[in-house]
């Protein structure tokens, strides 16, 4: 049961995503998408993530088969178009994981809860960032 695992899939099913999907930073370079072999410098759009083991729920009895997960989205594009469309994409995807199976292995989510997006300009890269944090009880 590894909430990560199927996150990065859902996400990376995302149009114009293309995979570049990573835990918490992205790389300089990725492997070629054409097959050609050699490394190819990453472009955006692209999306981080985060997120811990969870909290287990506890009753009398003692602790119960569910858990709360909290985790951060962020999604970095070139665009402040391109942003929004990809920030929408992501909440819209963010909120059909409730009361449904995500991932491979089918990881059961009965409830989500998302805060405002958060958007930011990065002036190094000179790229636009969105932060949405989120909340999973599996």
């Amino acid at each position: 049961m590894n909430f990560e695992k199927a996150l990065a899939e859902e996400l990376s099913s995302l149009a114009g995503i293309g995979g570049r999907v990573f835990p918490i930073m992205a790389p300089d370079t990725i492997e070629d998408p054409d097959g050609g072999g050699d490394d190819v410098p990453l472009v955006t759009p692209y999306i981080l993530y985060e997120s811990g083991y969870g909290v287990e729920e506890k009753a009398l009895g003692g602790y119960l088969d569910m858990r709360e997960i909290e985790g951060e989205i962020n999604v970095v594009t070139s665009t402040y178009a391109g942003l929004k469309q990809n920030v929408a994409a992501i909440i819209e995807r963010l909120k059909s994981f409730e009361r449904r199976a995500i991932g491979s292995d089918a990881l059961f989510i009965s409830e989500v809860t998302y805060e405002a997006p958060v958007e930011l300009w990065e002036p190094l890269p000179k790229l636009y960032r969105s932060v949405i944090e989120f909340k999973v009880n599996i």
